[in-house]
């Protein structure tokens, strides 16, 4: 499969906790530094797509000093600033990440690559539970999109939900797309209501620095479901903030 990069989305607006993905996380790092430095380990151009807010020019900043690509582009249409990116690079495949997934796993791009050439997909993406993964708690998996499929959506529809949430409009319109999905085992469907490594919340963002030193940076996701099952209290709080979180 050929022009395929890693587009990042990222600003430091937040509702619920401002700044997230820019606070110290772990070992003098922020979560935004920690998530570029674990997918530049995958050889794939990595592009952080943020805002043409002055706020995120720190965002812009972090791409610099780690070496990787950044694009800046609409604020609240975030289809648009993928579009956007993608072509600017002169890219025609895409996975897309979210920045406030600190423990993503990395290892599921490759997978996600090889089912989608195999299919040649519209989409790829993660089934838990019946429903995507980017509409669960676990904040593990990224997805695979095409620019073509990005762009096919912008003719469809103005409703701003469709264009502040990339793919939703794509597995909500599933005829219209040649979609393929990798349907995970029951471990994840059985924590489904209870797992949470999705940062949101500073209850959330104090739940993860707690996992991760625990976890002593091994943050594979078997052994991130292993460390939050141990402790009571990790997972109280995860369970709490699924019920105030809902997606």
């Amino acid at each position: 499969m050929e022009k395929v990069c890693i587009i990042i989305q990222a600003r430091s607006a937040s509702t619920r906790l401002p700044n997230k993905i820019l606070l110290p996380f772990w070992q003098d790092k922020n979560i935004l530094e920690i998530l570029v430095e674990r997918l530049k380990k995958t050889d794939l151009p990595v592009i952080i797509a943020t805002s043409l807010s002055t706020q995120d020019n720190i965002i812009e900043d972090i791409a610099l000093k780690n070496s990787v690509f950044c694009y800046r582009g609409s604020e609240n249409d975030v289809l648009q600033r993928f579009i956007d990116t993608a072509k600017y690079y002169d890219f025609e495949n895409i996975i897309r990440v979210c920045s406030d997934n600190p423990f993503l796993d990395i290892n599921s791009i490759s997978e996600l690559l090889k089912i989608s050439s195999a299919n040649n997909s519209d989409y790829t993406g993660y089934y838990v539970n019946n429903k995507p993964g980017i509409q669960t708690h676990f904040g593990l998996w990224p997805e695979y999109v095409t620019l073509n499929s990005l762009e096919k959506i912008v003719t469809r529809t103005n409703e701003s939900c469709y264009h502040e949430h990339v793919t939703n409009y794509i597995y909500t319109h599933s005829l219209e797309f040649n979609i393929s999905w990798i349907k995970l085992n029951s471990q994840f469907n059985d924590y489904d209501e209870k797992i949470r490594f999705t940062v949101d919340t500073e209850k959330d963002f104090k739940n993860m620095q707690l996992l991760i030193s625990l976890c002593n940076n091994d943050i594979n996701p078997d052994n991130l479901i292993n460390v939050a099952l141990q402790n009571q209290s990790i997972l109280n709080t995860m369970m709490i903030q699924i019920h105030k979180n809902a997606k």
